[in-house]
């Protein structure tokens, strides 16, 4: 129902808003692949090894979606977003040795997706400066540390 409704609200109603409904619609859509795959860890005792190999396609693919339409060819999107998919890669696994929930180890991972894009497309706007920079890295920095407090450490 979810993916039918993404459908919708892109083909009929986002045109004329593209980049806010791109920022929103892939940070709920990252947090609905994400966070199942890595529930799998919890509830199917799977290897770390094989959560890993299907986070990193699922963030790659959704960085380059959103960068497809920053840059000036794909090949520099399909860097970028190996690159961004590398990085969040490591961080899922940093994630795994810590006593969290999947839902929080998740959101640790898009609130960090959030951060890195939005300062990348900033970028190749041609906005990116100091004062934006800090203004993404806190927002990321508190998105963290409120689940990391309101998480239940067991």
């Amino acid at each position: 129902m979810c993916a039918v409704a993404f459908f919708f609200i892109l083909k009929y109603g986002a045109k004329q808003a593209w980049p806010t409904w791109n920022a929103i619609i892939s940070v709920a859509v990252l947090t609905t692949v994400i966070a199942p795959i890595i529930g799998w860890r919890f509830t199917l005792y799977t290897p770390v090894w094989i959560i890993l190999l299907l986070v990193f396609p699922a963030i790659a693919l959704m960085a380059f979606q959103s960068l497809l339409r920053f840059t000036d060819n794909t090949a520099e999107a399909g860097l970028i977003s190996l690159i961004v998919a590398f990085v969040l890669s490591e961080l899922t696994w940093l994630l795994q040795f810590l006593p969290l929930h999947f839902v929080v180890q998740s959101g640790c991972i898009v609130a960090a997706y959030y951060g890195i894009i939005q300062t990348t497309t900033a970028a190749y706007e041609g906005i990116l400066n100091r004062k934006l920079a800090i203004e993404y890295g806190v927002v990321g920095s508190i998105a963290t540390i409120l689940l990391l407090l309101t998480a239940s450490w067991s």
